[in-house]
């Protein structure tokens, strides 16, 4: 069992776009921290889990790299959905990668695992220990301060 789990975790962070390296320590780590604090993990939500520590630990370590939080490119499905999320779509990668950069962090996790990673509401929710309505709401102050960062960007 914790062979497969490491497998897909591993293959997980190699979608994410780290490393063979990098993907190989931050499986291992997340897995042993799993096995460590297995009394605490529901069963069912344990590959979610590992995903979501895996995630947060790649993206630490981007952020001391000082490379980009973001890795994959955004393909923001389910058009047409709200006025704020056209708007999201219309932008260039990078002109998004930077106001999402700018955000809190949690508020950029939120923008990222919704939209980048096409995350649904009750995924989100389980990888973040939040109901599915306390997501909805965040995700919408969320794309509000997104949309902020982005006015301000073009005003400079």
């Amino acid at each position: 069992m914790w062979r497969d789990l490491y497998v897909r975790t591993y293959r997980h962070l190699r979608g994410r776009g780290a490393s063979h390296p990098d993907a190989e320590d931050i499986a291992q780590e997340v897995l042993a921290a799993a096995y460590a604090n297995i009394d605490g993990i529901d069963p069912s939500k344990l590959q979610a889990w590992l995903f979501a520590a895996a995630r947060n630990k790649l993206v630490d370590q981007h952020r001391r790299n000082r490379f980009a939080s973001l890795d994959a490119v955004p393909s923001l499905a389910d058009p047409g959905a709200n006025p704020e999320d056209a708007t999201l779509r219309s932008l260039g990668v990078e002109a998004l990668r930077r106001a999402v950069g700018r955000l809190p962090e949690r508020d950029a996790r939120l923008v990222t695992l919704h939209y980048f990673e096409e995350r649904s509401l009750a995924e989100i929710a389980c990888m973040q220990g939040m109901s599915a309505t306390a997501v909805k709401v965040a995700l919408f102050r969320a794309r509000g301060r997104l949309r902020l960062a982005l006015e301000e960007k073009e005003n400079l």
